[in-house]
């Protein structure tokens, strides 16, 4: 029953997590659509919105279909020996047109290095992109994101961390 609930509870939050972008992205087409937005530069910004919210979108159904081959027991892992630091730059490196638009400052924090780790590259570049992607939805323009990667107690702790509103403690 625990089971089947949660569930109903992860549908749930994935058709609302659906439903919000293109919601969104319906009021913007529509603007435009109606002749109710006209100058060049209102324009230009419900286009890369738009875009934006496409790659939300095309990640969330990844999410989506990674999660059905979890559940039915496919789910292939192609482990290799990798830094995290490689992974982390290269979504920081994916993240920096989408940034300069709304002047948030992402940076990646290098640190001391941390030692090799078996892991799949596309997962883990999957899960630091989706940080990535929430942070800068929810970090206001000039606002700042910051990640880095810090061996601790014989583990390794990827961080990122924002200024924009946070999330609620409950």
């Amino acid at each position: 029953d625990q089971l089947e609930s949660a569930r109903r509870e992860l549908f749930a939050s994935i058709s609302h997590d659906l439903r919000t972008p293109l919601s969104s992205m319906q009021v913007m087409v529509e603007a435009l659509t109606d002749g109710v937005v006209t100058d060049q530069e209102t324009t230009g910004r419900y286009l890369a919105t738009m875009s934006a919210e496409i790659d939300h979108l095309s990640l969330l159904i990844d999410d989506v279909f990674e999660l059905a081959k979890l559940d039915s027991g496919e789910l292939q892992l192609r482990l290799e020996s990798l830094h995290l630091e490689d992974v982390l730059e290269e979504a920081v490196a994916l993240f920096q047109p989408q940034r300069a638009k709304s002047s948030i400052a992402l940076r990646f924090l290098h640190g001391d290095p941390t030692p090799l780790v078996s892991g799949d590259r596309t997962r883990l570049t999957r899960v630091v992109q989706n940080l990535l992607s929430n942070a800068l939805r929810h970090t206001p323009n000039d606002g700042v994101i910051d990640i880095q990667a810090v061996e601790r107690d014989g583990a390794i702790e990827v961080a990122v961390r924002d200024s924009g509103e946070g999330i609620a403690a409950e």
